[in-house]
């Protein structure tokens, strides 16, 4: 008997012939057969329609929804909310709350589909991937560092605008990269934005939001700053994940559909924020 991985046509005892993988079949011993085994998409069974590959994520989907509608219900009738749903009475309040979700949901997609492009597409190992990321790590504190000094000059309105535009520009960037680019060409530009924007934005869209909040409702503010950044990643991959599952196209050409779907998430969380955040003067102060 061949060991396992070798080679049973040059074995010298002829112990017959081992049956070809198939296309999504399991190697010998559980193993998982290689991206080009598998064929243009990963996952994929064949003759199996779109639309039937989206029905369980669909109905996964609606199990959010309903869980929405239960906590209202509920916070609502309580005399102690846990979420205090008079923050999203007023577009003032819900505006840069529903912005800090919306920017999450963007960036976990992204990072997600970049790391699957790096491994599936470029080749790059776990360790390569990671560090791939180093360039959006550095312009992140780099422009946290030049925050700092411009808030003070224009207000945390126009700073959080400027960041959230670099961050639509560098999200529709990194969705144009396609099978035949480079990390030089495809990713590093898009990472060096994102970074810049990522910094620019989520100190004055925080500083916003505890300014925006009942002086006796800081901490429940608070509290609802963090809770929407983890709920706006969650649901961003999620959506994300949908149309890359049901893309019918190559790895690339679906990581970039995914990618392109991301950047309505920077998009509508600028318009919330430039549109109903309370204008400020410089040094952050409300009008």
């Amino acid at each position: 008997m061949p060991a396992p991985g070798g080679d049973a046509h040059s074995h010298p005892c002829g112990a017959g012939h081992l049956p070809a993988r198939g296309h999504g079949q399991r190697g010998r011993y559980g193993e998982h057969p290689s991206p080009s085994e598998r064929g243009p998409r990963s996952g994929h069974r064949p003759g199996r329609p779109a639309r039937e590959r989206r029905r369980p994520t669909l109905r996964a989907a609606a199990a959010p929804r309903r869980g929405h509608r239960a906590l209202v219900l509920i916070e609502r009738r309580h005399a102690a909310p846990v979420v205090l749903l008079e923050f999203f009475t007023r577009m003032r309040g819900a505006a840069p709350l529903l912005a800090m979700m919306l920017i999450p949901a963007g960036q976990a997609g992204l990072l997600y589909f970049t790391a699957l492009f790096t491994q599936n597409v470029l080749g790059f190992t776990p360790l390569q991937t990671g560090l791939s990321v180093l360039p959006f790590s550095a312009a992140l504190l780099a422009a946290n560092l030049l925050t700092g000094r411009l808030v003070p000059r224009h207000g945390e309105r126009i700073v959080g605008s400027a960041g959230m535009s670099a961050l639509l520009a560098g999200s529709w960037w990194m969705s144009r990269i396609d099978a035949a680019d480079t990390f030089a060409a495809g990713l590093l530009g898009p990472f060096v934005l994102l970074g810049l924007g990522a910094g620019l934005t989520i100190a004055p869209l925080t500083a916003v939001i505890m300014h925006q909040a009942p002086p006796a409702h800081l901490g429940a503010a608070s509290s609802l700053n963090q809770g929407m950044q983890q709920l706006g990643g969650a649901l961003g991959l999620a959506g994300m994940t949908t149309v890359y599952g049901g893309a019918s196209t190559g790895e690339a050409a679906s990581i970039a559909t995914a990618l392109t779907t991301g950047t309505v998430f920077p998009l509508l969380a600028l318009t919330l924020f430039a549109t109903w955040a309370r204008p400020t003067t410089p040094g952050g102060a409300p009008r």
